[in-house]
This record gives C-alpha cells, structure tokens and sequence, in this order.
C-alpha cells in the first residue's frame, strides 16, 4: 500500500521539475529561420516561403507552435484572402525541422512578411518558451496589366532575312525572343528556343525604324507632392504602364520609363530606357508615395532632347497648372501627349482618357 503512493508523488514531482529543466535546457538553442525562392511574383502566381527551427540542445521538444501572418499582398489562398496560419510539430533533440508553405501574390506592391511568432513547451503546456522571430523576408507582387481601349503603340517595320554586312551592324538580326502570342505569325516562332524553355517563344528583330514611347507613371496626388498619397488612384495607373509596356515591345518599340514614386530603394526619380521585365519589377516595388514633384520629373526629360521620344503616354491622377504648363511645352515641341487617369472617388469605374496631339 505505501509503495502505490510513491506513484502520485512521482508524478508530482515530474510535473513540477520537468518544466523548469526544459526551461532552462533550451534557453537560447533554440532558433528559426525564414527563407523564400525567389523575391517577386505575379498576382495569383505561388511562392515557397520556407521555415527552419534548429534545436541544438539535447532535449527534445515534443510541440512547437508556428503562427504566420502575412501582409495584405499576400495570400495563403489562390482564390481569396488569407493571411493567417498556424501549425504545430515536434523537434527532436540536436535536429532541425523544415517546414515549406506556399503563399500567392494578392494584391501589387512590395510586401514584407516578418509576423512570424514560434513558442514551444514541454507537452504539458505549462511552460511555453516564446522564439525570438527570424529575419523577415521580402517579395514585391507584380501588377496585372490593365487594357486601355484606344492605346495605339508605335510599329515598328521588321525584316525577315538577316543579311551579312562587314561594316555596319544588320538592323534584322534577331535581338532576342518573347513568350509567344496568339496572335504571332508561325514563321516568327524561334523553334530551337522554345524547344531548349519548354514553351513557344517568338523572335524579336533590330529595326530600322525603331520607334520608343515615354511612359510617365506619376504618384502625386498633392500639391506640394509630400502631402498625401493614394493608393487607390495609384493601382490602376500601376496596371496601365504594365499594358502599355507590353504592348509597345510586342510591336517592336522602346521604352522610357520614367516615374517619381518610391521605388524600393531608389528615393528619387527614375528614367531610363528598359525591357519590359524590368518595368514589371519597379512597379512590383513601386509605392503609391511620391519621392519628387511631377513638375520635376517632367523638366528633366525636356532637358533629354536627344532620346526624348515623340509619343508620351501620361498616366497621372493630379496634375497642377505648373505640370500642366510643362506639358502644353512638350506639346509645342510636336509631341504627342496622350494623358490617362483614374477616378480618384470610385478607384472601380472607367478611366478618363485626354489626349494632346502636336500635329
């Protein structure tokens, strides 16, 4: 009889003690990682965030909670929002647990998921010991394009045959390839490329008659630029860039990109003559926060007289007398200024589009 009350005494003697020995056991050996595949995605397009908790104490711990939550551009669902998770494991001792999610673009925008909370206890749940959080990890979500009716891209005039010549460079030689289109001709599809990617790819010649177009996104929704900012006249313009950029590079033009929002670490302006792929990029890192005045923006490509284009697409959702003096010049200088906005009350109804010839 006395032998069987060893057995209640032992049991309290292990709920006291075993807590306080798992507590001290993986003070400080316990540690989390946080990596992702890659840094941008489309909307709807997946990426691998993956989890790593190191135990390098000799004690195990039979259950680790993880509570993820992501930001607003991002989803845990292809088909809606959902932005929290949690799952629990176990961790045996001096081993490592990885743990892969998938989570999918939602909305446009630079997004940082850092709320990642892991607390572990001893299975009884009476000492839970909290993990500091692991260094959180960054991915910029690309914009859908948005199709402006009436976007008229330049053409450019193509060849079909390279030919050789010794002194000046063949302006119909293949300069790279392109996912291909429905629309496309067969006799434009690069069979070898698209046989060494796994997907159709068109090609993309040197023109002689080359045209580029200036795309200017402007995130000023004030006067002076710092006072407000909004998103949501800031999104669709976001969209309309990427569709134009598309559609004048299937035609064979150059771009001008050129905008005064807050791209990533870039905090003043931005022009440059880039592909479309890197368009996408800055306006997946691109802030609806204006970093200059449009009024600036627009003095330093007159002052671009030689590579400015001849075709400038606006896409803007405030314009102050001074920006609109400043493209009443460009206008007098013969270009064609072609200005699109989105409402600013209803983000959702048809856009408002203007346009200023110079002819």
């Amino acid at each position: 009889m006395l032998a069987l009350l060893w057995i209640p005494i032992l049991l309290i003697l292990f709920v006291w003690a075993w807590p306080r020995a798992f507590t001290a056991g993986i003070a400080g050996k316990v540690t989390t990682l946080l990596a992702c595949d890659r840094h941008e995605c489309d909307i709807g397009e997946p990426v691998q965030l993956r989890i790593t908790l190191v135990n390098r104490s000799f004690l195990p711990i039979p259950f680790a909670e993880i509570r993820v939550t992501l930001p607003p551009q991002l989803s845990f669902d292809d088909t809606g929002e959902r932005s929290r998770m949690t799952f629990g494991t176990y961790i045996l001792s001096r081993s490592r647990v990885d743990m892969t999610i998938t989570v999918y673009g939602l909305r446009r925008g630079p997004a940082t998921v850092s709320d990642v909370a892991v607390h572990v206890h001893e299975g009884l749940g009476i000492s839970k010991v909290y993990i500091s959080m692991p260094e959180p990890v960054r991915i910029a979500v690309r914009p859908n394009p948005l199709p402006m009716p009436g976007l008229r891209p330049p053409i450019a005039i193509h060849g079909k045959h390279p030919l050789e010549r010794p002194i000046f460079p063949d302006e119909t030689l293949i300069k790279g390839v392109r996912p291909y289109e429905y629309r496309d001709p067969a006799h434009v599809i690069h069979w070898r490329a698209s046989a060494r990617l796994g997907q159709l790819v068109a090609k993309q010649y040197f023109s002689s008659t080359e045209p580029t177009i200036a795309i200017l996104l402007n995130a000023q929704t004030g006067d002076p630029f710092w006072i407000s900012a909004d998103s949501d006249a800031f999104e669709p313009l976001c969209g309309y860039a990427l569709h134009a950029a598309r559609e004048t590079d299937r035609a064979g033009g150059r771009i001008l990109f050129a905008t005064n929002a807050a791209c990533g670490a870039r905090t003043r302006l931005v022009i440059d003559t880039m592909p479309t792929v890197r368009i996408a990029s800055l306006l997946a890192h691109a802030q609806p926060l204006a970093a200059a005045d449009f009024g600036e923006l627009l003095r330093a490509l007159a002052s671009r007289r030689a590579d400015m284009p001849d075709h400038i697409l606006v896409l803007s959702a405030y314009e102050s007398p001074v920006h609109g003096h400043l493209l009443e010049l460009l206008r007098r200088q013969g270009k064609r200024v072609e200005i699109v906005r989105a409402r600013w009350e209803q983000p959702s109804a048809t856009e408002e589009r203007e346009e200023v010839s110079g002819e």
